[in-house]
């Protein structure tokens, strides 16, 4: 008896498909930091790599930003189709109760990040390995990405094609994901998934 092809989860379709259209999606609830005060002391380590201060690090992505760009609680992430309460767990089981999201959509160019601080460099290490596993379990192939601590994998839907990647910086998980259209050039979605993670890498430096 032949078995029953696996079902791909919505969420990540939701998801992506949401980045590949300009509309994103609006429920939920966020907040941005604003980091203005000053002092005469130089910042320590645990205050630079303190979430707040990655938050303000990021760059900027391409095209119109996502109107919930901002530090997410976990469970606000899985409201929004970020990921599936699944990986939700996951980032709680390695110390993450807040991720940092940034997603942007530029024409059917579309650009999402998300930002977990774990409670460790093994506990980040969990997350990407957890999450490239899942990405896989939703039907994604894997694709050489040139990094030391995770893999890359791409795939398509009715919605438009996709290419996601994993690294870890310090205590921190990163996930990047881009998408475009049906009817784009493969090659450019490989190009600018590594322009994505060249630009990640000046404020979240791999491990």
């Amino acid at each position: 008896m032949q078995a029953p092809p696996k079902r791909k989860p919505t969420w990540l379709f939701i998801t992506l498909g949401v980045v590949v259209v300009v509309a994103m999606v609006a429920a939920g609830v966020w907040f941005l930091r604003d980091n203005t005060t000053t002092t005469t002391a130089g910042p320590t380590t645990s205050a630079v790599n303190s979430p707040e201060a990655v938050e303000a690090r990021l760059p900027t992505l391409p095209g119109t930003p996502s109107t919930n760009n901002g530090t997410l609680t976990v469970e606000q992430g899985i409201d929004l189709k970020l990921y599936s309460r699944e990986e939700g767990q996951l980032f709680k089981d390695n110390g993450a109760n807040q991720v940092i999201f940034r997603g942007s959509s530029q024409g059917p160019q579309g650009y999402l990040v998300l930002v977990i601080p774990a409670s460790s460099p093994t506990a980040a290490a969990s997350i990407t390995r957890g999450l490239y596993e899942h990405s896989l379990t939703a039907g994604l192939q894997t694709v050489p990405s040139g990094s030391t601590d995770a893999k890359a994998v791409t795939g398509s839907n009715s919605a438009g094609q996709m290419s996601g990647t994993w690294y870890t910086s310090g205590s921190y998980a990163v996930a990047i994901w881009v998408s475009q259209g049906l009817d784009g050039d493969p090659n450019s979605l490989t190009e600018r998934l590594a322009q994505t993670k060249t630009s990640l890498a000046t404020a979240l430096p791999p491990n």
